[in-house]
């Protein structure tokens, strides 16, 4: 073995050095390309998410404008109904009933104390049906905060998460910096 073969095997350890630099460079770039692509992709898909947020902001306040007026219909034609079949009754039987219970007892059983009471109890009802909706619309508030604070806390653990595997490759590239150096300077060692 000459002079000139050692030179030869010099240039060509240095052409796969070269090659390998090349195809580690080219990895490299298709691996940014791919995750800047990603990255593009991420962010047309939250510009589309973003300019979603009015229109279903809009439709859920739709939503609670309509249960509103829906729970304040719902009450209101109760009480009108309520009103007017107590307005009949005590129009028609009120006059005979009370003459014929004043006859026998003190009025403990009177239409018109009969009628109001019927008149309260209709009040509760729409009252109650009133907060009822407020509580299903808390309900829907409560919820929709406890998502919005999963979210953030997502967010933070997938920050973090990230922090973590970027500093683990770190330490894996180095080590094997450190390796490949240990090699490369016990490989010279030898010979």
């Amino acid at each position: 073995m000459g002079y000139p073969f050692l030179i030869l095997m010099a240039s060509r350890k240095e052409e796969r050095k070269d090659e390998a630099a090349a195809r580690q460079a080219e990895a490299q770039e298709v691996v940014s390309r791919t995750l800047d692509e990603a990255r593009d992709s991420t962010k047309r898909a939250l510009e589309e998410a973003r300019r979603d947020i009015s229109a279903r902001t809009a439709s859920f306040n739709e939503y609670q404008e309509q249960t509103i007026n829906a729970a304040r219909d719902i009450a209101d034609n109760y009480l009108e109904s309520q009103k007017e079949i107590v307005n009949s009754m005590q129009s028609s039987w009120v006059p005979f009933i009370e003459n014929m219970y004043g006859m026998y007892w003190t009025g403990w059983m009177s239409p018109r104390r009969m009628t109001e009471v019927y008149a309260r109890m209709a009040r509760n009802f729409s009252d109650n049906a009133i907060s009822a909706t407020r509580m299903a619309n808390n309900m829907v508030f409560a919820n929709m905060e406890a998502a919005k604070a999963s979210i953030q806390y997502t967010r933070d653990n997938m920050r973090e998460l990230s922090r973590m595997s970027i500093n683990a490759v770190k330490t894996f590239e180095d080590t094997s910096k450190s390796y490949q150096e240990s090699m490369r300077t016990e490989e010279k060692r030898r010979s």
